[in-house]
């Protein structure tokens, strides 16, 4: 029991070194996602016609109109190394991964969250989806114009390294418990 215990602790401090490096190498090598947002004021104040006006911003009729208006199946196309143009229902589907659409509560507020890995894109797709849903719903006012996020929001590099340390701790706590343990165990008369 005394060598089994002795082993874990060797293997538990082992992790603990290897953790935290490893969780900063991979943090530093995952690919950046920036984020931009725009806020518009909603002439509703009814909280169902406001989750209407919310989801109606990412119809398919609204993301086709961005992605003409963008040119955004050229942009993609090249982008993404495609011979030619992406295909219009392609890059409905890839703006559709990156739009996040949120309606605080209690707020008449819409919130156009964009995800990119390049930030003036997210900021021109973000204040295009603003512009087409103002076009479509007379009487809503743009309260916050997307502007590029210079900080990538994903991934969040310092929680990340935080809580590969805090493990590599753990892991290291642990282990000496291990070693102490075998060192101070009682053998059986």
């Amino acid at each position: 029991m005394k060598n089994w215990m002795r082993v874990l602790g060797m293997l538990f401090i082992a992790f603990a070194v290897f953790t935290p490096v490893l969780t900063t190498i991979v943090t530093f090598m995952l690919p950046e996602t920036f984020a931009s947002s725009a806020k518009i004021l909603h002439r509703a104040a009814n909280p169902a016609l406001l989750a209407v006006a919310a989801q109606k911003t990412v119809s398919p009729t609204n993301l086709d109109q961005v992605i003409r208006e963008l040119n955004l199946t050229a942009a993609w196309g090249r982008k993404y190394k495609q011979p030619g143009d992406l295909s219009l229902e392609k890059c409905r589907q890839l703006l559709t991964r990156m739009v996040r659409i949120e309606n605080p509560r209690r707020s008449s507020i819409i919130s156009i969250k964009v995800f990119s890995d390049d930030k003036v894109e997210a900021a021109t797709i973000a204040n295009q989806l603003t512009a087409v849903h103002i076009r479509a719903s007379p009487g809503s006012v743009v309260v916050d114009r997307a502007i590029p996020n210079p900080v990538a929001a994903r991934p969040n590099k310092k929680i990340n390294i935080i809580i590969g340390s805090f493990a590599g701790v753990t892991f290291l706590v642990v282990g000496i418990g291990l070693l102490i343990s075998s060192r101070i165990a009682v053998k059986p008369e």
